[in-house]
């Protein structure tokens, strides 16, 4: 989803999303300071919404060409940096 958002309207400006799978809700921060390591902020932020038992999915800009996705499922976290491909 993240690759189709950024082909579609360019890395520059991508703002922090969250993804709730089990209610197909998605949701973006706007005004998220960026070049600026805040991944623990933004997971409370993307946390906060999270209904009981409920995992979700963070993708966030972490540097020019990368982003970062982040899985929180209970009490496992799982995460991978990915290269912004821009066509």
């Amino acid at each position: 989803m993240t690759q189709r958002v950024i082909a579609r309207d360019g890395f520059d400006g991508y703002l922090p999303t969250a993804c709730y799978p089990r209610r197909r809700e998605v949701v973006v921060l706007e005004g998220a300071p960026q070049g600026v390591t805040v991944e623990p902020e933004l997971v409370a932020w993307a946390a906060r919404r999270v209904e009981e038992g409920e995992e979700f999915l963070l993708a966030f800009k972490c540097d020019d060409s990368h982003f970062k996705v982040v899985r929180v499922a209970g009490m496992e976290v799982d995460s991978g940096v990915y290269l912004a491909e821009v066509d």
